[in-house]
């Protein structure tokens, strides 16, 4: 199940956010396009493994939508550790 919100203004972005004891790494250019402005399409919360809400952003240009921020790779895994994955 999904819990999102929807927001409609294009932004830059380009910094390190600070979950708890998770550092997210904030996505500067569209990773496919690399456009520099993206904008917050949805969020939706993990109810399987973390129970966090993630924002899911969608570039300005090619309209690509990625999770925005992401947590470093040193953590990523933890989100995964689901039987259902």
């Amino acid at each position: 199940w999904l819990l999102f919100h929807v927001e409609h203004a294009c932004g830059k972005a380009g910094r390190n956010v600070s979950r708890g004891t998770i550092i997210m790494i904030q996505i500067t250019n569209c990773p496919v396009c690399g456009h520099a402005q993206n904008q917050s399409y949805l969020v939706c919360k993990d109810y399987t493994v973390s129970q966090e809400s993630f924002s899911i952003h969608a570039c300005c240009s090619c309209g690509f939508k990625f999770t925005n921020p992401i947590p470093g790779t040193d953590k990523l895994g933890g989100y995964y550790q689901s039987e259902d994955y």
